[in-house]
Protein backbone atom coordinates (compact mmCIF):
# COMPACT_ATOMS: atom_id res chain seq x y z
CA UNK A 1 0.00 0.00 0.00
CA UNK A 2 1.13 3.55 -0.57
CA UNK A 3 1.04 6.21 2.13
CA UNK A 4 -0.42 9.69 1.98
CA UNK A 5 1.91 12.55 2.87
CA UNK A 6 0.10 13.00 6.19
CA UNK A 7 0.39 9.30 7.05
CA UNK A 8 4.03 9.27 6.02
CA UNK A 9 4.84 12.18 8.33
CA UNK A 10 2.98 10.58 11.23
CA UNK A 11 4.70 7.24 10.63
CA UNK A 12 8.07 8.96 10.47
CA UNK A 13 7.45 10.75 13.77
CA UNK A 14 6.34 7.58 15.56
CA UNK A 15 9.24 5.47 14.28
CA UNK A 16 11.80 8.17 15.06
CA UNK A 17 10.59 8.54 18.65
CA UNK A 18 10.82 4.79 19.07
CA UNK A 19 14.35 4.63 17.61
CA UNK A 20 15.51 7.53 19.80
CA UNK A 21 14.21 5.79 22.95
CA UNK A 22 15.91 2.59 21.86
CA UNK A 23 19.20 4.40 21.21
CA UNK A 24 19.03 6.01 24.64
CA UNK A 25 18.57 2.62 26.31
CA UNK A 26 21.48 1.09 24.38
CA UNK A 27 23.65 4.09 25.22
CA UNK A 28 22.96 3.53 28.92
CA UNK A 29 24.06 -0.11 28.67
CA UNK A 30 27.04 0.13 26.31
CA UNK A 31 29.73 2.78 26.62
CA UNK A 32 31.29 4.47 23.58
CA UNK A 33 34.56 2.70 24.45
CA UNK A 34 32.85 -0.69 24.04
CA UNK A 35 31.44 0.14 20.59
CA UNK A 36 32.43 -2.59 18.12
CA UNK A 37 33.99 -1.79 14.75
CA UNK A 38 34.04 -3.16 11.21
CA UNK A 39 37.53 -3.61 9.75
CA UNK A 40 38.29 -2.96 6.10
CA UNK A 41 41.27 -2.15 3.89
CA UNK A 42 41.74 1.22 2.25
CA UNK A 43 42.19 0.54 -1.46
CA UNK A 44 44.19 3.71 -2.07
CA UNK A 45 47.09 2.83 0.23
CA UNK A 46 46.22 -0.71 1.40
CA UNK A 47 46.17 0.47 5.02
CA UNK A 48 43.95 -1.28 7.56
CA UNK A 49 41.01 0.84 8.69
CA UNK A 50 38.05 0.44 10.97
CA UNK A 51 34.65 2.06 11.24
CA UNK A 52 32.19 1.87 14.12
CA UNK A 53 29.26 -0.48 13.53
CA UNK A 54 26.76 -0.45 16.40
CA UNK A 55 24.71 -3.33 14.92
CA UNK A 56 27.53 -5.71 15.83
CA UNK A 57 25.96 -5.57 19.32
CA UNK A 58 22.53 -6.61 17.98
CA UNK A 59 22.65 -10.23 19.10
CA UNK A 60 22.99 -9.19 22.75
CA UNK A 61 19.59 -7.49 22.61
CA UNK A 62 17.68 -9.80 20.25
CA UNK A 63 15.59 -11.42 23.03
CA UNK A 64 14.34 -8.02 24.21
CA UNK A 65 12.55 -6.94 21.03
CA UNK A 66 9.08 -6.90 22.59
CA UNK A 67 10.42 -4.83 25.51
CA UNK A 68 11.60 -2.15 23.10
CA UNK A 69 8.96 -2.22 20.37
CA UNK A 70 5.69 -3.78 21.58
CA UNK A 71 4.18 -0.36 22.35
CA UNK A 72 5.13 1.20 19.02
CA UNK A 73 3.79 -1.83 17.12
CA UNK A 74 0.45 -1.52 18.91
CA UNK A 75 0.35 2.21 18.22
CA UNK A 76 1.01 1.70 14.50
CA UNK A 77 -1.66 -1.02 14.42
CA UNK A 78 -4.23 1.29 16.01
CA UNK A 79 -3.46 4.00 13.47
CA UNK A 80 -3.45 1.54 10.57
CA UNK A 81 0.14 2.46 9.70
CA UNK A 82 1.68 -1.03 9.54
CA UNK A 83 3.00 -2.20 6.20
CA UNK A 84 1.52 -5.33 4.61
CA UNK A 85 3.08 -8.69 5.30
CA UNK A 86 3.00 -11.22 2.49
CA UNK A 87 2.38 -14.91 3.15
CA UNK A 88 5.98 -15.88 2.39
CA UNK A 89 7.29 -13.53 5.09
CA UNK A 90 4.91 -14.97 7.69
CA UNK A 91 5.85 -18.52 6.67
CA UNK A 92 9.55 -17.82 7.27
CA UNK A 93 8.83 -16.84 10.87
CA UNK A 94 6.76 -19.90 11.75
CA UNK A 95 8.56 -22.14 14.23
CA UNK A 96 6.11 -23.92 16.54
CA UNK A 97 3.82 -25.82 14.15
CA UNK A 98 1.71 -27.21 17.03
CA UNK A 99 0.35 -23.71 17.69
CA UNK A 100 -0.33 -22.69 14.10
CA UNK A 101 -4.05 -23.48 14.25
CA UNK A 102 -4.63 -21.08 17.11
CA UNK A 103 -5.65 -17.59 15.99
CA UNK A 104 -3.98 -16.07 19.04
CA UNK A 105 -0.64 -17.59 18.00
CA UNK A 106 -1.00 -16.15 14.50
CA UNK A 107 -1.62 -12.68 15.95
CA UNK A 108 1.36 -13.03 18.30
CA UNK A 109 3.49 -14.15 15.39
CA UNK A 110 2.51 -11.17 13.24
CA UNK A 111 3.20 -8.77 16.12
CA UNK A 112 6.63 -10.31 16.66
CA UNK A 113 7.43 -9.91 12.94
CA UNK A 114 6.68 -6.19 13.07
CA UNK A 115 8.72 -5.83 16.26
CA UNK A 116 11.61 -7.63 14.60
CA UNK A 117 11.44 -5.36 11.54
CA UNK A 118 11.54 -2.20 13.66
CA UNK A 119 14.31 -3.71 15.80
CA UNK A 120 16.50 -4.31 12.76
CA UNK A 121 15.69 -0.90 11.30
CA UNK A 122 16.71 0.78 14.57
CA UNK A 123 20.14 -0.82 14.36
CA UNK A 124 20.45 0.38 10.76
CA UNK A 125 19.83 3.94 11.93
CA UNK A 126 22.58 3.56 14.54
CA UNK A 127 24.94 2.21 11.89
CA UNK A 128 24.22 5.30 9.79
CA UNK A 129 25.10 7.51 12.77
CA UNK A 130 28.09 5.44 13.89
CA UNK A 131 27.03 5.67 17.53
CA UNK A 132 24.09 5.52 19.89
CA UNK A 133 22.42 8.72 18.77
CA UNK A 134 20.01 9.92 16.08
CA UNK A 135 20.01 13.17 14.10
CA UNK A 136 17.87 14.50 11.23
CA UNK A 137 20.21 13.65 8.34
CA UNK A 138 20.91 10.14 9.58
CA UNK A 139 17.29 9.25 10.33
CA UNK A 140 15.87 10.76 7.14
CA UNK A 141 18.33 8.83 4.95
CA UNK A 142 17.76 5.52 6.76
CA UNK A 143 13.98 5.96 6.88
CA UNK A 144 13.68 6.75 3.16
CA UNK A 145 16.04 3.97 2.12
CA UNK A 146 15.18 1.11 4.46
CA UNK A 147 11.74 1.61 5.99
CA UNK A 148 9.50 3.58 3.67
CA UNK A 149 10.15 1.14 0.80
CA UNK A 150 8.27 -1.55 2.76
CA UNK A 151 5.02 0.28 1.97
CA UNK A 152 5.57 0.24 -1.81
CA UNK A 153 6.45 -3.48 -2.11
CA UNK A 154 9.43 -2.55 -4.23
CA UNK A 155 13.18 -2.49 -3.77
CA UNK A 156 15.65 -0.07 -5.30
CA UNK A 157 19.16 -1.15 -6.13
CA UNK A 158 22.07 -0.37 -8.38
CA UNK A 159 23.79 -2.61 -10.90
CA UNK A 160 27.42 -1.90 -11.81
CA UNK A 161 28.97 -3.50 -14.91
CA UNK A 162 32.68 -2.73 -15.47
CA UNK A 163 33.39 -2.75 -19.22
CA UNK A 164 36.89 -3.39 -20.52
CA UNK A 165 38.43 -1.64 -23.54
CA UNK A 166 35.70 1.00 -23.67
CA UNK A 167 35.88 4.65 -22.76
CA UNK A 168 33.58 7.67 -22.92
CA UNK A 169 34.72 10.04 -25.67
CA UNK A 170 33.02 13.11 -24.24
CA UNK A 171 33.73 16.29 -22.32
CA UNK A 172 31.40 14.84 -19.68
CA UNK A 173 32.35 11.86 -17.56
CA UNK A 174 29.18 9.99 -18.43
CA UNK A 175 26.61 9.40 -21.14
CA UNK A 176 23.00 9.30 -19.99
CA UNK A 177 21.10 6.63 -21.89
CA UNK A 178 17.38 6.36 -22.51
CA UNK A 179 16.06 4.17 -19.69
CA UNK A 180 12.36 3.63 -20.46
CA UNK A 181 12.85 0.08 -21.64
CA UNK A 182 11.64 -3.24 -20.25
CA UNK A 183 14.59 -5.34 -19.22
CA UNK A 184 13.25 -8.37 -17.41
CA UNK A 185 9.71 -9.45 -16.63
CA UNK A 186 8.40 -12.79 -15.50
CA UNK A 187 5.03 -13.75 -14.02
CA UNK A 188 4.61 -11.89 -10.72
CA UNK A 189 7.67 -9.63 -10.71
CA UNK A 190 9.52 -7.20 -12.89
CA UNK A 191 12.58 -4.95 -13.01
CA UNK A 192 12.33 -1.37 -14.26
CA UNK A 193 15.28 0.88 -15.02
CA UNK A 194 15.12 4.28 -13.35
CA UNK A 195 18.37 5.54 -14.88
CA UNK A 196 21.07 4.13 -17.14
CA UNK A 197 24.46 5.54 -18.04
CA UNK A 198 27.89 4.69 -19.37
CA UNK A 199 30.39 6.50 -17.20
CA UNK A 200 34.07 6.76 -16.58
CA UNK A 201 34.72 4.44 -13.68
CA UNK A 202 34.68 6.50 -10.45
CA UNK A 203 37.31 5.64 -7.88
CA UNK A 204 34.70 4.91 -5.22
CA UNK A 205 33.10 2.21 -7.42
CA UNK A 206 36.52 0.67 -8.11
CA UNK A 207 37.17 0.66 -4.37
CA UNK A 208 33.83 -1.01 -3.67
CA UNK A 209 34.50 -3.81 -6.16
CA UNK A 210 38.03 -4.42 -4.87
CA UNK A 211 36.82 -4.48 -1.25
CA UNK A 212 34.13 -6.97 -2.24
CA UNK A 213 36.63 -9.29 -3.90
CA UNK A 214 39.01 -9.04 -0.96
CA UNK A 215 36.28 -10.15 1.45
CA UNK A 216 34.03 -12.31 -0.75
CA UNK A 217 33.61 -16.02 -0.07
CA UNK A 218 32.71 -16.54 -3.71
CA UNK A 219 35.34 -18.10 -5.91
CA UNK A 220 35.38 -15.30 -8.49
CA UNK A 221 38.14 -14.17 -10.76
CA UNK A 222 39.34 -10.87 -9.35
CA UNK A 223 38.44 -7.89 -11.50
CA UNK A 224 41.39 -5.86 -12.71
CA UNK A 225 39.28 -2.75 -12.30
CA UNK A 226 42.34 -0.52 -12.10
CA UNK A 227 42.66 -1.17 -15.87
CA UNK A 228 38.96 -0.64 -16.52
CA UNK A 229 38.03 2.87 -17.62
CA UNK A 230 34.26 2.51 -18.01
CA UNK A 231 31.21 1.07 -16.32
CA UNK A 232 27.55 0.69 -17.18
CA UNK A 233 25.57 1.81 -14.13
CA UNK A 234 21.83 1.20 -13.81
CA UNK A 235 19.50 2.20 -11.00
CA UNK A 236 16.73 -0.38 -10.96
CA UNK A 237 13.51 -1.01 -9.06
CA UNK A 238 12.12 -4.50 -8.56
CA UNK A 239 8.94 -6.02 -7.17
CA UNK A 240 10.69 -9.16 -6.01
CA UNK A 241 14.35 -9.41 -5.04
CA UNK A 242 14.01 -13.06 -4.05
CA UNK A 243 14.32 -13.78 -7.77
CA UNK A 244 17.93 -13.11 -8.64
CA UNK A 245 18.35 -9.35 -9.12
CA UNK A 246 21.52 -9.93 -11.10
CA UNK A 247 19.62 -11.38 -14.05
CA UNK A 248 18.72 -7.96 -15.46
CA UNK A 249 22.35 -6.90 -14.93
CA UNK A 250 23.64 -9.42 -17.44
CA UNK A 251 20.75 -8.53 -19.76
CA UNK A 252 21.59 -4.81 -19.54
CA UNK A 253 25.28 -5.46 -20.21
CA UNK A 254 24.55 -7.65 -23.23
CA UNK A 255 22.08 -5.21 -24.75
CA UNK A 256 24.18 -2.07 -24.29
CA UNK A 257 27.37 -3.68 -25.65
CA UNK A 258 25.46 -5.18 -28.57
CA UNK A 259 24.06 -1.74 -29.39
CA UNK A 260 27.54 -0.19 -29.29
CA UNK A 261 28.82 -2.85 -31.70
CA UNK A 262 25.87 -2.43 -34.05
CA UNK A 263 26.12 1.36 -34.03
CA UNK A 264 29.66 1.31 -35.38
CA UNK A 265 30.36 -2.12 -36.78
CA UNK A 266 33.49 -3.42 -38.44
CA UNK A 267 35.99 -2.35 -35.77
CA UNK A 268 38.27 -5.15 -34.60
CA UNK A 269 38.33 -3.50 -31.17
CA UNK A 270 34.74 -4.53 -30.65
CA UNK A 271 36.18 -8.04 -30.25
CA UNK A 272 38.06 -6.82 -27.19
CA UNK A 273 35.20 -4.86 -25.58
CA UNK A 274 33.53 -7.03 -22.94
CA UNK A 275 32.47 -7.34 -19.31
CA UNK A 276 33.41 -10.06 -16.80
CA UNK A 277 30.88 -9.62 -14.01
CA UNK A 278 27.88 -7.67 -12.80
CA UNK A 279 27.69 -6.27 -9.28
CA UNK A 280 24.68 -5.59 -7.12
CA UNK A 281 24.56 -2.89 -4.45
CA UNK A 282 21.90 -1.12 -2.43
CA UNK A 283 22.27 2.07 -0.46
CA UNK A 284 23.83 1.27 2.89
CA UNK A 285 25.26 2.86 6.01
CA UNK A 286 28.77 1.95 4.85
CA UNK A 287 28.40 3.90 1.59
CA UNK A 288 26.70 6.75 3.46
CA UNK A 289 29.71 7.15 5.77
CA UNK A 290 32.61 6.23 3.46
CA UNK A 291 31.28 7.02 -0.07
CA UNK A 292 32.30 3.48 -1.07
CA UNK A 293 29.42 1.33 -2.36
CA UNK A 294 28.91 -1.88 -0.44
CA UNK A 295 28.73 -4.68 -3.02
CA UNK A 296 26.50 -7.41 -1.64
CA UNK A 297 26.38 -9.85 -4.54
CA UNK A 298 27.87 -10.51 -7.95
CA UNK A 299 27.63 -12.87 -10.87
CA UNK A 300 30.26 -13.84 -13.38
CA UNK A 301 29.45 -13.51 -17.04
CA UNK A 302 31.07 -16.63 -18.49
CA UNK A 303 31.68 -15.04 -21.89
CA UNK A 304 34.02 -12.48 -20.38
CA UNK A 305 36.51 -14.78 -18.68
CA UNK A 306 39.41 -14.29 -21.10
CA UNK A 307 39.40 -10.59 -21.80
CA UNK A 308 42.55 -9.07 -23.21
CA UNK A 309 42.92 -5.72 -21.45
CA UNK A 310 44.51 -3.32 -23.93
CA UNK A 311 46.16 0.04 -23.52
CA UNK A 312 44.38 3.35 -24.12
CA UNK A 313 45.40 3.54 -27.78
CA UNK A 314 43.12 0.67 -28.78
CA UNK A 315 40.09 1.31 -26.58
CA UNK A 316 36.80 1.77 -28.35
CA UNK A 317 35.38 5.22 -27.62
CA UNK A 318 31.63 5.77 -27.32
CA UNK A 319 30.23 9.29 -27.68
CA UNK A 320 26.95 11.18 -27.50
CA UNK A 321 25.81 10.02 -30.96
CA UNK A 322 25.39 6.54 -29.53
CA UNK A 323 22.68 7.88 -27.18
CA UNK A 324 20.40 8.47 -30.19
CA UNK A 325 21.00 4.99 -31.56
CA UNK A 326 20.26 3.45 -28.18
CA UNK A 327 17.04 5.43 -27.70
CA UNK A 328 15.79 4.34 -31.13
CA UNK A 329 16.62 0.66 -30.92
CA UNK A 330 17.00 -0.37 -27.28
CA UNK A 331 13.54 -1.97 -27.21
CA UNK A 332 14.39 -4.04 -30.29
CA UNK A 333 17.81 -5.29 -29.17
CA UNK A 334 16.62 -8.19 -27.05
CA UNK A 335 17.66 -11.77 -26.37
CA UNK A 336 14.46 -13.45 -25.20
CA UNK A 337 14.05 -16.67 -27.20
CA UNK A 338 10.75 -15.75 -28.87
CA UNK A 339 12.11 -12.46 -30.29
CA UNK A 340 12.67 -12.92 -34.05
CA UNK A 341 16.04 -11.15 -34.05
CA UNK A 342 17.46 -12.79 -30.91
CA UNK A 343 19.26 -15.60 -32.76
CA UNK A 344 21.01 -13.20 -35.14
CA UNK A 345 21.94 -10.84 -32.32
CA UNK A 346 23.38 -13.71 -30.32
CA UNK A 347 25.48 -14.95 -33.23
CA UNK A 348 26.60 -11.38 -33.97
CA UNK A 349 27.95 -11.16 -30.41
CA UNK A 350 29.53 -14.60 -30.77
CA UNK A 351 31.49 -13.28 -33.75
CA UNK A 352 33.12 -10.75 -31.44
CA UNK A 353 33.89 -13.26 -28.71
CA UNK A 354 35.15 -16.31 -30.56
CA UNK A 355 38.85 -16.65 -31.12
CA UNK A 356 38.98 -18.52 -34.43
CA UNK A 357 38.03 -16.66 -37.65
CA UNK A 358 36.53 -19.86 -39.07
CA UNK A 359 33.93 -19.84 -36.26
CA UNK A 360 33.24 -16.16 -36.90
CA UNK A 361 32.50 -16.77 -40.59
CA UNK A 362 30.12 -19.62 -39.78
CA UNK A 363 28.25 -17.52 -37.19
CA UNK A 364 27.96 -14.64 -39.65
CA UNK A 365 26.43 -16.70 -42.44
CA UNK A 366 24.17 -18.79 -40.20
CA UNK A 367 22.73 -15.56 -38.79
CA UNK A 368 22.30 -14.04 -42.27
CA UNK A 369 20.55 -17.16 -43.53
CA UNK A 370 18.25 -17.16 -40.52
CA UNK A 371 17.10 -13.64 -41.34
CA UNK A 372 17.32 -13.25 -45.11
CA UNK A 373 15.88 -16.64 -46.04
CA UNK A 374 13.02 -16.58 -43.55
CA UNK A 375 9.43 -16.59 -44.83
CA UNK A 376 9.59 -14.69 -48.14
CA UNK A 377 13.20 -15.66 -48.67
CA UNK A 378 12.31 -18.84 -50.49
CA UNK A 379 15.36 -20.66 -51.76
CA UNK A 380 14.62 -21.26 -55.44
CA UNK A 381 18.15 -22.03 -56.56
CA UNK A 382 21.23 -22.31 -54.36
CA UNK A 383 21.43 -20.80 -50.87
CA UNK A 384 24.37 -18.70 -52.05
CA UNK A 385 22.42 -17.14 -54.90
CA UNK A 386 19.36 -16.46 -52.76
CA UNK A 387 21.37 -15.04 -49.87
CA UNK A 388 23.43 -12.61 -51.95
CA UNK A 389 20.34 -11.51 -53.87
CA UNK A 390 18.28 -10.73 -50.77
CA UNK A 391 21.25 -9.09 -49.03
CA UNK A 392 21.81 -6.77 -52.00
CA UNK A 393 18.12 -5.80 -52.07
CA UNK A 394 17.90 -5.24 -48.32
CA UNK A 395 21.12 -3.24 -48.04
CA UNK A 396 20.69 -1.17 -51.19
CA UNK A 397 21.13 2.46 -50.13
CA UNK A 398 21.83 1.53 -46.50
CA UNK A 399 25.61 1.16 -46.85
CA UNK A 400 28.31 2.68 -49.06
CA UNK A 401 28.49 -0.58 -51.05
CA UNK A 402 26.69 -1.05 -54.35
CA UNK A 403 24.31 -3.95 -54.97
CA UNK A 404 26.96 -5.70 -57.04
CA UNK A 405 29.59 -5.26 -54.34
CA UNK A 406 27.23 -6.65 -51.69
CA UNK A 407 26.41 -9.67 -53.88
CA UNK A 408 30.11 -10.29 -54.48
CA UNK A 409 30.99 -9.96 -50.78
CA UNK A 410 28.37 -12.55 -49.76
CA UNK A 411 29.36 -14.85 -52.62
CA UNK A 412 33.02 -14.73 -51.54
CA UNK A 413 32.15 -15.22 -47.87
CA UNK A 414 30.20 -18.31 -48.92
CA UNK A 415 33.21 -19.58 -50.87
CA UNK A 416 35.26 -19.28 -47.68
CA UNK A 417 32.54 -21.07 -45.72
CA UNK A 418 32.53 -23.96 -48.22
CA UNK A 419 36.30 -24.42 -47.95
CA UNK A 420 36.10 -24.31 -44.12
CA UNK A 421 33.30 -26.87 -43.94
CA UNK A 422 34.23 -29.21 -46.80
CA UNK A 423 38.01 -28.88 -47.03
CA UNK A 424 38.92 -28.10 -43.41
CA UNK A 425 40.90 -25.04 -44.48
CA UNK A 426 41.67 -22.04 -42.29
CA UNK A 427 40.64 -18.53 -43.31
CA UNK A 428 44.31 -17.57 -43.50
CA UNK A 429 45.02 -20.40 -45.97
CA UNK A 430 41.93 -19.59 -48.04
CA UNK A 431 42.81 -15.89 -48.36
CA UNK A 432 46.39 -16.75 -49.29
CA UNK A 433 45.43 -19.34 -51.93
CA UNK A 434 42.55 -17.52 -53.62
CA UNK A 435 41.96 -14.28 -55.45
CA UNK A 436 38.99 -12.42 -54.02
CA UNK A 437 37.66 -9.29 -55.65
CA UNK A 438 35.94 -7.75 -52.63
CA UNK A 439 37.49 -9.40 -49.55
CA UNK A 440 40.73 -7.95 -48.15
CA UNK A 441 43.78 -10.20 -48.23
CA UNK A 442 43.97 -9.92 -44.45
CA UNK A 443 42.19 -12.05 -41.84
CA UNK A 444 41.34 -9.26 -39.38
CA UNK A 445 40.03 -6.97 -42.11
CA UNK A 446 37.97 -9.77 -43.63
CA UNK A 447 36.48 -10.53 -40.21
CA UNK A 448 35.70 -6.84 -39.81
CA UNK A 449 33.92 -6.83 -43.18
CA UNK A 450 31.92 -9.96 -42.27
CA UNK A 451 30.87 -8.35 -38.99
CA UNK A 452 29.94 -5.19 -40.85
CA UNK A 453 27.72 -7.13 -43.28
CA UNK A 454 25.85 -8.95 -40.51
CA UNK A 455 25.48 -5.72 -38.52
CA UNK A 456 24.11 -3.95 -41.61
CA UNK A 457 21.56 -6.72 -42.15
CA UNK A 458 20.45 -6.59 -38.50
CA UNK A 459 20.25 -2.79 -38.52
CA UNK A 460 18.13 -2.89 -41.69
CA UNK A 461 15.56 -5.18 -40.05
CA UNK A 462 15.64 -3.06 -36.87
CA UNK A 463 14.97 0.04 -38.95
CA UNK A 464 12.09 -1.59 -40.83
CA UNK A 465 10.53 -2.70 -37.54
CA UNK A 466 10.96 0.73 -35.94
CA UNK A 467 9.85 2.93 -38.85
CA UNK A 468 7.46 0.76 -40.86
CA UNK A 469 6.35 -1.84 -38.28
CA UNK A 470 7.50 -4.61 -40.63
CA UNK A 471 8.49 -7.99 -39.27
CA UNK A 472 11.40 -9.95 -40.70
CA UNK A 473 8.96 -12.10 -42.66
CA UNK A 474 7.09 -9.09 -44.01
CA UNK A 475 10.30 -7.43 -45.21
CA UNK A 476 11.29 -10.65 -46.95
CA UNK A 477 7.86 -10.99 -48.52
CA UNK A 478 8.23 -7.48 -49.98
CA UNK A 479 11.64 -8.37 -51.36
CA UNK A 480 10.19 -11.51 -52.93
CA UNK A 481 7.51 -9.38 -54.59
CA UNK A 482 10.18 -6.97 -55.81
CA UNK A 483 12.01 -9.79 -57.54
CA UNK A 484 8.85 -10.50 -59.48
CA UNK A 485 8.17 -6.83 -60.28
CA UNK A 486 11.84 -5.74 -60.47
CA UNK A 487 11.21 -2.93 -57.98
CA UNK A 488 12.05 -3.28 -54.30
CA UNK A 489 10.06 -0.75 -52.22
CA UNK A 490 11.98 2.35 -51.16
CA UNK A 491 13.76 2.18 -47.84
CA UNK A 492 11.73 3.59 -44.97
Amino acid sequence: MGLSKEDEQELKSIIRSSVERFAGTINDEISEEELLEKDYTSVSNQSKRSITQPSRHMASFSLRQSEFFEDVTNKLKQKDLLFNLDDDTVERYKINTDKLERESYHNELVDSIYQNEIFHFSWKVLDYSGGFYVNDDVFNEAFKTHYLSKYDSIEKYRIIIPVYNLTVNSTNTSLRLFSETDIFERDDYYHDIESLEIKKMPENIKNGIILYHNSSVKNLENETVDKCDCAIVANVISTNLENTPLIPGIEIGKRVLTAIRLDNSGSIWHDKMEFKSVYFTKKSWFEYRTNVPEITNSESYSRGNNIEVTDDSVEYRVDSEFCDFWENYCELIRFDPDWPLSGALRRYNEMHRKHYPEDKILDCLIACEGLLLRSGGVVKSSITSSLKLYASLLLDGRTHYSRKEIRDIFMELYRIRGKIVHENNTVNQILADNDFEELPNNVEQTMGLAQEMLASVIRAYLHEKLVNERSVGKVNDLMQESINTAAYPPNG
